[in-house]
């Protein structure tokens, strides 16, 4: 017959807590790392936007043509977008950065310049011109007053109070 031994003065409901303990321990002084890592991390300033055009079009629906972040606006209809993106393809120089800057109210807007933009990228590809590519990225606006002009700030680099 097996004789029962009592445990020892309580150590093994010690010993059962080690474990948990250490995985505790661990764990904590792993959050302490990664807060002391990330205080040290040097926040950037937001980067210039590398655009050559942009076509924005504000919470008024009104549509305007950046061609340069020096150059002036100028106002564009909904059916002078395609005139306008075969203009940017049709100038000399390497591919174009084009950004479409939008609200919610401009959704229409977006379309047609998604239907203009595959059409002119169709047909230079069709055709063997001297087009060039233009890389489009839209850049969806906040609906607040001081949207369009925080964003043009920054495609121009200009720091905001």
């Amino acid at each position: 017959m097996m004789s029962k031994r009592p445990l020892a003065s309580g150590n093994a409901a010690e010993m059962t807590l080690l474990p948990f303990l250490d995985i505790i321990f661990a764990s904590i002084g792993i959050f302490l790392l990664i807060f002391a890592l990330r205080s040290l991390v040097v926040a950037e300033a937001p980067r210039q936007l590398e655009a050559h055009h942009v076509i924005l079009c504000d919470n008024a629906a009104e549509i305007r043509h950046y061609p340069g972040a020096d150059a002036a606006p100028m106002a564009l209809r909904r059916h002078e977008l395609a005139a306008t993106l075969e203009a940017i393809a049709r100038a000399e120089g390497p591919a174009a950065n084009l950004v479409f800057a939008f609200t919610a109210i401009c959704e229409n807007v977006y379309r047609d310049l998604q239907r203009d933009y595959r059409a002119a990228m169709t047909i230079a590809g069709e055709q063997e011109t001297n087009m060039r590519a233009i890389r489009m990225q839209l850049w969806p606006l906040a609906s607040d007053d001081g949207a369009d002009a925080a964003f043009l700030a920054r495609w121009r680099g200009e720091v905001m109070p």
